[in-house]
């Protein structure tokens, strides 16, 4: 079913056949199963079975990902670097050069990436919330709105 839905919403083979390479931890987690699927040639971190995580919380921060942070500064071909938590609902990424990018802004750049809008006038301080508010105000089609609408206030 999830395998399904990513399938629905990604375009999983073009991703694929970009040339890029990924690595994923699962952090003994329930996605290891998931990113063996989807991404097959991936280069796999702590996707074994391991109830008590090793010991280490498993949440996608960049202070527990220090094992994936050092693969991709040390690997150059690797473009990418997701993780997820224990049970796979959240996620923390890398890009090429081993900058963390959190579960906050890469909802943003998910956002920008299906509702293009310029958000490059907001303040500093603003909240996550407010962002996301704010591209929906600048988003013409109704429907859009409703739906991230109602996906934030579930989230709420």
């Amino acid at each position: 079913m999830y395998i399904d839905h990513v399938y629905a919403n990604f375009d999983i083979k073009l991703i694929q056949k970009t040339g890029s390479h990924l690595a994923y931890d699962a952090m003994y987690g329930a996605g290891q199963n998931a990113g063996r699927r989807l991404f097959p040639k991936a280069a796999f971190l702590h996707c074994e079975f391991n109830p008590s995580f090793m010991g280490q919380a498993p949440e996608p921060i960049d202070r527990n990902l220090k094992s994936l942070k050092s693969l991709i500064q040390q690997d150059k071909n690797i473009h990418l670097g997701l993780a997820n938590d224990g049970d796979a609902d959240r996620i923390g990424l890398y890009d090429e050069d081993g900058q963390f990018v959190d579960s906050h802004h890469i909802l943003l750049l998910l956002l920008q990436y299906y509702y293009p809008v310029s958000y490059t006038h907001l303040r500093a301080h603003e909240t996550v919330l407010d962002i996301v508010c704010r591209l929906l105000l600048e988003t013409k089609n109704t429907q859009q709105h409703t739906q991230i609408y109602s996906i934030l206030t579930t989230l709420t």
